[in-house]
């Protein structure tokens, strides 16, 4: 297995993990990744900005993610808390895992990858937000460190809990 960027010949099966991923969503009563998103243009547009990741096994995509250096628009305000750093900082957003492949630490790497990416860019440190109800994914972000900060907006207005981590923190 091993972390690279996006391919075009990956395109497909990003797709397919990001539909998947929304049913699972769906299923769970959380209404985040619904109404066609994330999609291909957003992928494209990950790509684009060198942002795009999959964990392939020979190219098979088990898992991916989008690590951005850019800021996050929908981070300038926070509610009922607030940021501990600065700019730089590193972004994380739509990791999922392919849902063949459960519990064998794949949606780990790749964030231990991208906290990895965030320290190599010189960032001071490392955003992500998730749904309040998906209990999977902050306990996933809460395994690496990550605190949470409060409540941000992402598009349309979605509640999203925003949690960062210092690049100054080792795992």
């Amino acid at each position: 297995m091993k972390i690279i960027q996006t391919q075009s010949h990956h395109i497909p099966q990003v797709l397919a993990l990001y539909h998947r991923a929304s049913l699972f969503l769906q299923h769970q009563g959380i209404d985040q990744w619904q109404n066609h998103y994330p999609n291909e243009t957003s992928l494209n547009e990950d790509m684009n900005k060198h942002g795009s990741y999959v964990l392939v096994d020979d190219d098979l995509v088990l898992g991916t993610m989008a690590c951005l250096f850019e800021d996050d628009p929908y981070y300038e305000v926070i509610e009922e808390g607030q940021w501990s750093f600065n700019s730089p900082y590193g972004v994380v957003h739509r990791l999922c895992v392919h849902p063949d492949f459960p519990h064998q630490g794949i949606a780990s790497k790749l964030l231990s990858y991208a906290l990895k990416l965030c320290q190599e860019h010189h960032m001071n440190g490392c955003r992500i937000d998730t749904h309040p109800h998906n209990v999977l994914m902050q306990g996933l972000i809460l395994k690496h460190g990550f605190k949470l900060c409060g409540k941000v907006y992402v598009a349309n207005h979605a509640l999203r809990l925003g949690y960062e981590r210092s690049s100054h923190e080792t795992d």
